[in-house]
């Protein structure tokens, strides 16, 4: 599965590679900036990605919007988030997991009411 994770500190990006990778993902990161050809690239990781993770902070409103639109409008599950901490992105990716376990797949619209995904990373 391909993750985009859109926005937050660059701190922890290798960390959540591994964790992604160790995990059978791809992720791919952009930091929400929108200067020059940023608006592109984040339209370009959400349109690649099956499911995408916005983070708020620290992350522009335009970069929020700019994502949010494009999951939308392609019908990507979309999980919104203020941080995003090496723990709760394991948590995502078990739940991620769990719900391929099950054969439930993500259906068109999903947002960050998919309870599976809110208890996984409730903790």
């Amino acid at each position: 599965m391909r993750i985009a994770i859109i926005g937050g500190r660059q701190r922890n990006n290798i960390q959540l590679e591994r964790l992604a990778r160790e995990a059978g993902h791809e992720i791919e990161l952009r930091d929400g900036d929108l200067h020059g050809s940023g608006v592109q690239e984040i339209r370009t990781a959400v349109m690649r990605s099956d499911v995408t993770v916005i983070l708020t902070a620290p992350n522009s409103h335009g970069a929020v919007s700019v994502a949010k639109a494009t999951a939308k409008q392609r019908g990507t599950p979309t999980l919104i988030v203020d941080r995003l901490s090496a723990a709760r992105f394991k948590g995502l990716l078990e739940a991620v997991g769990r719900r391929k376990e099950l054969g439930w797949p993500w259906g068109l619209g999903q947002t960050t009411e998919t309870p599976v995904l809110m208890r996984a990373l409730a903790s």
